[in-house]
């Protein structure tokens, strides 16, 4: 929500009402940004009805609950400044694609827009008579991150760059990746 003014959204910024939060009414039919959908994805989101994108922020490197001791950047009212990321802003991820499969309201602070790293990458093949879930079965979980992509998940790390993650990397750098602090050497990804 707070980068929409850089993107060019700066009526949708207005519009939103940060007083009470992204599942009340007034919040819930916001059109959604055409810049959160993956050209590449074949779920097509209903912007008109706010659902959510195909991007979601890093929330944890464990499956667990979204809240406040979460160790990824942005998790339930975080407010991480690069000085609070130990492990330095080019070895943390923040934002990476997922298949928008939840059709949440796009900034709900939920699965549809965070995620974590210990679950391997979804790039499953697209199947055209699929039928996209409207929400997660369990509503504490989580879930990761996935593409369309061959072979790769796309990622924004805090400094700005945006990489190509193999679905090959090795399960404890993605999960490093995804700790803001947790100290360990970062190589090879």
């Amino acid at each position: 929500m707070q980068i929409l003014p850089q993107l060019g959204h700066r009526a949708l910024f207005r519009d939103y009402d940060f007083a009470v939060g992204a599942s009340d009414s007034t919040n819930f039919l916001t059109e959604t940004p055409g810049d959160y959908a993956c050209p590449s994805n074949p779920y097509k989101i209903n912007q008109l009805l706010g659902e959510g994108g195909h991007y979601a922020a890093v929330h944890h490197d464990v499956e667990a609950p979204i809240d406040v001791n979460n160790s990824g950047v942005m998790y339930l009212n975080s407010s991480i400044r690069p000085r609070d990321i130990d492990d330095g802003t080019a070895n943390t991820l923040m934002v990476g694609e997922t298949h928008g499969e939840f059709l949440l309201p796009w900034g709900s602070g939920s699965a549809q827009t965070l995620r974590n790293t210990s679950l391997p990458f979804d790039t499953g093949p697209f199947t055209p008579n699929a039928t996209v879930p409207v929400k997660p079965e369990n509503p504490a979980f989580v879930g990761g991150f996935g593409s369309f992509h061959n072979g790769v998940v796309q990622f924004v790390f805090v400094d700005g760059s945006v990489k190509s993650l193999s679905i090959e990397i090795h399960p404890t750098i993605y999960r490093q990746l995804g700790h803001r602090a947790d100290g360990g050497p970062v190589d090879g990804f």
